[in-house]
């Protein structure tokens, strides 16, 4: 849950006036909130000195606001970004697995780290790695003796995908190409078949 205090911090970062801010801390501050259980039994009324009113209109702004610096805290992969959803990702070759695993596990509790000074708890259970690349490429790993990624120290289960499989289902279903275009790049860099989705997505183009 993330205090108002942080909250507003984060808006004068990002330039607001004090006014506006006064305007957001007045909006945030003297509210109280209850729940009511399946039964139509009401909990006692608490005020809220963490979050946005619930159901709110600015809510799912303010929340963007307040993951907006998260990318900041990776140095060695990339992420994409959608309301509370996030993927990490990272492209290498194979012989450079160790040292690209070793990586990506230093920005995943990095990731771990701002979320908490942040107030924000992630979901251990619904996080993944997912090795991603040709048949030839997965099929060089042993997943049940490979080094797992540690969320603060939890193993992370693994997942492989196959590029090409991601691009017959994108063209089957006439989604725009470019939509993966990041997953090209943790594509298997050491075949020819690299080469090969770049014609598929030429093809693509003209079946459209």
């Amino acid at each position: 849950m993330v205090p108002h205090h942080l909250l507003l911090m984060k808006l004068r970062r990002f330039n607001f006036c004090d006014s506006t801010i006064k305007w957001f801390a007045s909006y945030l501050r003297h509210r109280s909130q209850a729940v009511t259980d399946s039964n139509g039994l009401e909990s006692a009324w608490l005020p809220t000195t963490y979050d946005v009113p619930q159901g709110s209109v600015l809510g799912p702004l303010l929340f963007s606001l307040i993951i907006n610096d998260l990318p900041n805290v990776l140095v060695d992969s990339k992420c994409m970004l959608f309301a509370d959803d996030l993927q990490i990702y990272s492209s290498f070759f194979l012989t450079d697995f160790a040292r690209a695993l070793s990586a990506f596990n230093r920005n995943v509790n990095a990731v771990s780290a701002w979320a908490t000074a942040n107030g924000l708890l992630l979901n251990k259970a619904k996080t993944q790695v997912m090795l991603m690349g040709s048949d030839a490429f997965l099929g060089r790993f042993d997943l049940s003796t490979t080094r797992r990624v540690l969320l603060d120290g939890l193993p992370l289960p693994y997942a492989t995908v196959n590029i090409l499989f991601i691009f017959q289902v994108f063209k089957n279903n006439k989604s725009s190409f470019c939509q993966i275009e990041d997953a090209m790049l943790m594509f298997d860099k050491q075949t020819n078949r690299h080469r090969d989705l770049h014609r598929a997505k030429d093809n693509y183009h003209e079946l459209m």
